[in-house]
């Protein structure tokens, strides 16, 4: 990944994810595709498309930066990367990862039944200065189906997951869902439909 004015920002990729998209907040049905490089999490282009919305971002979580993409067809191939044109750019902030009072609880547990690991991670915060209250701020539960020889790219994912917080996810365990959960209602629900290497350089000007 480099910056330059001149030469504008270019990115690697070599993934790309596809996934049924659910969200009942905004009643949303169509479907979200990640574009990222295995090697580099710290970047990763998102689009969100139905028959009536259509989305195109890149999260630059080195540098804290958002870029918004005019998209104004059906992205079906990374080679439709060329075809974006920025729309706005602007800084973010991850003001959580700073905040004393907010931690992330990981825990899991298997399903033999259906040969998955179900893992649940929570984001709390206290409620009180002696810190014996908390309440629930994000709620996630990723679903890892162990799927033999098939390339797993959600590194990103694992590798916390197993580093941090012993999670025994093998080489052979691969995200096939993900919950964001609110009470006992899922608000958003990705179903991973297919996942493939590609190999793609995307330049670009802000």
């Amino acid at each position: 990944m480099s910056f330059g004015q001149s030469e504008g920002i270019s990115l690697d990729f070599d993934n790309m994810s596809f996934a049924k998209f659910d969200n009942s907040y905004t009643n949303f049905h169509g479907e979200r595709i990640e574009i990222r490089n295995s090697k580099d999490s710290t970047y990763k282009i998102t689009i969100i498309q139905s028959e009536k919305y259509k989305k195109a971002e890149l999260f630059d979580f080195k540098n804290n930066i958002q870029v918004n993409f005019d998209l104004n067809f059906t992205f079906k191939k990374v080679e439709d990367l060329d075809r974006l044109k920025v729309k706005d750019s602007y800084y973010i902030s991850n003001t959580e990862s700073a905040n004393k009072d907010v931690f992330t609880e990981v825990t899991y547990k298997k399903d033999s039944i259906k040969n998955e690991i179900i893992v649940r991670s929570v984001l709390y915060a206290y409620t009180n200065k002696k810190k014996n209250k908390k309440k629930i701020l994000k709620d996630f539960y990723y679903i890892f189906n162990t799927i033999p020889n098939q390339k797993n790219y959600y590194n990103y994912y694992k590798s916390n997951f197993i580093n941090e917080f012993k999670i025994p996810l093998t080489e052979n365990d691969v995200l096939v869902r993900f919950m964001n959960v609110s009470g006992n209602k899922i608000n958003t629900e990705l179903n991973y439909t297919e996942t493939k290497e590609v190999e793609f350089n995307f330049k670009f000007y802000f």
